[in-house]
């Protein structure tokens, strides 16, 4: 089992590409974002351990001087989700880097108070070398939210998220994951 915090930011957002057209994501885009997502924010912890990337040991304070952002991810960790088979990995790969020139536009449903809903950059750099190595570094803004979830999140099986078919339905699964714990209003 699988479990990743996903913060409401991103998961109330949705994908331009270059010509500011949304982008509709297909059940298996939708597993490859994320567990890319995933892979990005467990890697960079792994890797920067000897950096002070949190001011606190609860790891709920991000150190403001922190600006490693980048990370090298193996193509066939994606096998272990089973949301990739057999080394085929050409529709992955297409949409790497099809992020690159994309944008997401974060908290667009307003949950998260502090968080203005706008359209930012993802990606600032991405390469796939010939050992299957994906290089990839975020861009700021979306990193920090990934590795920063003090508030505003949910914790997600990702098991069961790649599991349900039809990418509705994994849009509804996440946001009445969400929205579960939210307290109940008198009107």
């Amino acid at each position: 089992m699988t479990q990743f915090n996903i913060p409401s930011a991103i998961n109330h957002s949705c994908f331009f590409d270059y010509k500011n057209e949304l982008i509709h994501l297909s059940e298996a885009e939708t597993n490859y974002w994320y567990a890319l997502l995933y892979l990005y924010r467990t890697n960079l912890l792994k890797e920067n351990k000897k950096q002070e990337i949190f001011l606190d040991t609860g790891k709920k304070s991000l150190n403001p001087g922190f600006d490693i952002f980048r990370t090298k991810i193996k193509l066939k960790s994606f096998n272990a989700f089973g949301i990739t088979g057999n080394a085929a990995y050409k529709k992955l790969e297409r949409f790497l880097l099809n992020l690159t020139s994309s944008k997401l536009e974060v908290n667009i449903l307003g949950k998260h108070k502090e968080i203005k809903c706008r359209k930012i950059n993802m990606i600032n750099s991405l390469y796939i070398d010939e050992s299957d190595m994906i290089h990839i570094e975020f861009s700021k803004k979306l990193a920090t939210a990934l590795l920063h979830t003090k508030s505003h999140f949910m914790k997600v099986d990702l098991d069961i998220l790649f599991n349900i078919s039809v990418y509705k339905a994994k849009r509804l699964y996440l946001l009445s994951k969400d929205y579960y714990n939210m307290p109940i209003r008198e009107i």
